[in-house]
């Protein structure tokens, strides 16, 4: 009976259910706005059905493919068939980004080392999607289309703008830095005597001086802004070494698996997703290595409000404003567990006692109210 069922609805469903559709508004544009970029239909779909559909809506000139299941049910498991996808197009999936509305398009293009985006004008919700590894949500095709025409100079671009160079000069002898989070994470870092060790966000370059110090047999440095990594070169310890990269795209091969510590000072709240980031930091620790970074203190924000929320700052001393993402502890905690990590020490640094003297209203407020919380993880 369930046999004779399934083939009444394939036949209605080929003639006629197939077409009862709507493309949503705003997708025939954004994919206008897209043709630079080689698009793949990649749907639970079989892939029988699914061509009529592009084409009968005009849309099969925007696509260099279109992949579905088959009638027989083989791939119909999203992550084979986003797999199935780069294998035949030989694709690397660390420049790939798979767009989706619900939650199990982001759990199969993680599986597969694919960055997932989320589309709001679907069926799913952002909680859905957030939930699920979304790195980022989008309310329209427009703002999509918008971020990907966007996407060569956000990854190349200045958090801190024409103002990189002095803040990385400030950035040196500020009580925030010198006297609060930099000696907090340099206690929390620890020995790290013949230990190859990763800074990401390196900044001008102090910790990993540092780290050289303190002996470790290898110490690399990304640091996305080209201005501040010209800084911090002028200054680099011997034997150190900067990267002008990216710490959300990947990381080269050949770091898989060969780093014991990662450091992320004051790095990961710039990015309203953290799960790129981190899956890159798994794949070049070894072992239970150690991932430890801070970021802006979550305050009295609840857990119940999602992770990832703009907040923009005005710096008077530097004359700009800068927009982070604001993270709770529960947020911090889940990203952590779903990629991987275990969180061991969660700490709130004090600032230095010679701060009292030098800077004594900064000295007051980060007593009562902490700036920055650190976070220690290690490698499942």
């Amino acid at each position: 009976r369930a046999g004779r069922a399934l083939a009444a609805y394939r036949e209605r469903f080929a003639a006629t259910g197939l077409y009862e559709n709507v493309v949503y508004q705003g997708v025939p544009a954004m994919l206008d706005d897209l043709r630079g970029h080689r698009l793949y239909v990649c749907t639970a779909k079989p892939a029988v059905y699914a061509k009529r559909i592009i084409e009968h809506f005009g849309l099969g000139a925007y696509f260099a493919g279109v992949y579905g299941c088959e009638l027989d049910g083989t791939r119909g498991e999203k992550a084979d068939l986003i797999a199935w996808l780069l294998q035949r197009e030989g694709l690397e999936s660390a420049t790939c980004v798979m767009v989706g509305d619900r939650s199990h398009d982001m759990v199969a293009a993680a599986r597969n080392g694919v960055r997932g985006l989320g589309a709001l004008w679907g069926y799913g919700s952002e909680a859905e999607l957030v939930q699920a590894g979304a790195e980022r949500t989008f309310r329209s095709p427009a703002e999509l289309a918008a971020w990907f025409q966007g996407l060569g100079s956000e990854r190349t671009g200045s958090v801190y703008g024409a103002a990189a160079r002095r803040y990385a000069a400030h950035s040196l002898t500020s009580p925030h830095n010198a006297l609060y989070e930099r000696p907090a994470m340099e206690a929390l870092i620890g020995d790290v005597h013949g230990l190859a060790v990763l800074d990401l966000g390196c900044g001008a370059g102090v910790l990993m001086r540092t780290l050289v110090e303190g002996g470790a047999s290898r110490v690399v440095g990304i640091e996305r802004d080209a201005e501040i990594a010209e800084f911090a070169r002028t200054n680099l310890a011997p034997g150190a070494q900067i990267v002008e990269a990216d710490a959300e795209l990947s990381f080269p091969a050949a770091w898989d698996g060969t780093f014991d510590v990662v450091v992320a000072s004051l790095v990961l709240h710039y990015f309203p997703r953290w799960d790129a980031v981190l899956d890159n930091v798994r794949r070049a620790l070894r072992g239970r290595g150690r991932l430890l970074f801070s970021v802006n203190h979550p305050g009295d924000a609840s857990d119940g409000e999602l992770c990832g929320v703009p907040v923009s700052e005005y710096w008077p001393t530097l004359d700009i404003t800068v927009t982070t993402y604001r993270w709770t502890f529960r947020g911090m905690r889940d990203v952590l567990a779903r990629c991987g990590f275990d969180v061991e020490q969660v700490v709130e640094p004090v600032p230095l006692a010679e701060m009292r003297e030098s800077a004594p209203s900064v000295f007051d407020d980060l007593t009562q109210h902490p700036a920055f919380v650190l976070v220690g993880a290690r490698k499942r």
